[in-house]
Protein backbone atom coordinates (compact mmCIF):
# COMPACT_ATOMS: atom_id res chain seq x y z
CA UNK A 1 0.00 0.00 0.00
CA UNK A 2 1.37 3.62 -0.81
CA UNK A 3 0.42 6.99 0.46
CA UNK A 4 1.17 9.89 -0.44
CA UNK A 5 1.77 13.11 2.30
CA UNK A 6 0.21 16.17 1.59
CA UNK A 7 1.81 18.78 -0.98
CA UNK A 8 2.29 21.46 1.66
CA UNK A 9 4.30 20.05 4.63
CA UNK A 10 6.74 21.02 7.26
CA UNK A 11 8.51 19.50 9.72
CA UNK A 12 10.28 19.70 12.33
CA UNK A 13 13.00 17.11 14.00
CA UNK A 14 13.70 17.35 17.55
CA UNK A 15 16.48 14.61 19.17
CA UNK A 16 16.96 14.01 23.11
CA UNK A 17 19.89 11.42 23.21
CA UNK A 18 18.70 8.79 20.84
CA UNK A 19 15.01 10.10 20.90
CA UNK A 20 14.16 11.49 17.28
CA UNK A 21 10.61 13.36 17.66
CA UNK A 22 9.33 14.53 14.48
CA UNK A 23 6.80 17.71 14.65
CA UNK A 24 4.93 18.17 11.10
CA UNK A 25 2.80 21.07 10.09
CA UNK A 26 0.26 20.49 7.69
CA UNK A 27 -1.39 22.95 5.97
CA UNK A 28 -4.67 21.82 5.21
CA UNK A 29 -5.14 18.49 7.27
CA UNK A 30 -8.13 16.65 7.00
CA UNK A 31 -11.10 17.24 9.15
CA UNK A 32 -11.87 13.86 10.22
CA UNK A 33 -9.32 11.18 11.62
CA UNK A 34 -8.00 8.92 8.62
CA UNK A 35 -5.18 6.57 8.39
CA UNK A 36 -3.69 9.73 5.91
CA UNK A 37 -1.98 12.46 6.84
CA UNK A 38 -3.83 14.73 9.30
CA UNK A 39 -3.71 16.78 12.46
CA UNK A 40 -2.17 15.65 16.09
CA UNK A 41 0.09 12.46 17.07
CA UNK A 42 0.14 10.87 13.88
CA UNK A 43 3.11 9.19 13.92
CA UNK A 44 6.35 7.78 16.56
CA UNK A 45 9.37 6.96 15.27
CA UNK A 46 11.73 4.68 17.93
CA UNK A 47 14.74 3.72 16.49
CA UNK A 48 16.42 0.03 17.72
CA UNK A 49 19.38 -1.41 17.11
CA UNK A 50 17.84 -4.57 15.37
CA UNK A 51 14.28 -4.48 13.57
CA UNK A 52 13.89 -7.62 12.80
CA UNK A 53 14.39 -9.24 16.19
CA UNK A 54 11.97 -6.08 17.73
CA UNK A 55 9.52 -7.02 14.80
CA UNK A 56 9.67 -10.68 15.95
CA UNK A 57 9.09 -9.94 19.89
CA UNK A 58 6.68 -7.93 19.72
CA UNK A 59 4.70 -9.73 17.33
CA UNK A 60 5.28 -12.92 19.68
CA UNK A 61 3.35 -10.55 21.92
CA UNK A 62 0.44 -9.71 19.82
CA UNK A 63 1.42 -6.68 18.07
CA UNK A 64 0.08 -6.31 14.27
CA UNK A 65 2.21 -4.79 12.02
CA UNK A 66 1.52 -3.43 8.30
CA UNK A 67 4.05 -5.48 6.56
CA UNK A 68 7.23 -7.09 7.54
CA UNK A 69 10.55 -5.19 7.96
CA UNK A 70 11.69 -4.22 4.74
CA UNK A 71 15.13 -1.61 3.90
CA UNK A 72 14.95 1.72 2.54
CA UNK A 73 17.64 4.19 1.52
CA UNK A 74 18.14 6.23 4.84
CA UNK A 75 17.88 2.75 6.85
CA UNK A 76 19.14 -0.98 7.57
CA UNK A 77 15.14 -1.57 8.60
CA UNK A 78 11.91 -0.17 9.01
CA UNK A 79 8.57 -1.74 10.19
CA UNK A 80 5.43 -0.26 10.83
CA UNK A 81 2.27 -1.09 13.44
CA UNK A 82 -0.86 0.85 14.20
CA UNK A 83 -1.53 1.43 18.01
CA UNK A 84 -5.03 1.05 19.27
CA UNK A 85 -5.38 4.44 18.95
CA UNK A 86 -4.57 4.67 15.10
CA UNK A 87 -1.04 6.45 15.64
CA UNK A 88 1.41 4.99 13.80
CA UNK A 89 4.36 3.25 15.56
CA UNK A 90 7.74 3.14 13.20
CA UNK A 91 10.69 1.11 14.26
CA UNK A 92 13.70 1.93 12.64
CA UNK A 93 17.39 0.68 12.33
CA UNK A 94 19.79 2.66 10.77
CA UNK A 95 22.69 1.54 8.63
CA UNK A 96 25.63 0.67 11.25
CA UNK A 97 27.56 3.99 9.75
CA UNK A 98 24.49 6.01 10.54
CA UNK A 99 24.20 4.82 13.81
CA UNK A 100 26.99 6.16 15.60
Amino acid sequence: MTSRGPAILRSFSLRAGDTLIKLMDIASPPARRSHQFAAGVRWLTFFVKDVQKSYEQLQAKGVRFLTAPVAAPDAAGIVCALDPDGVLIELVQLHASDAG
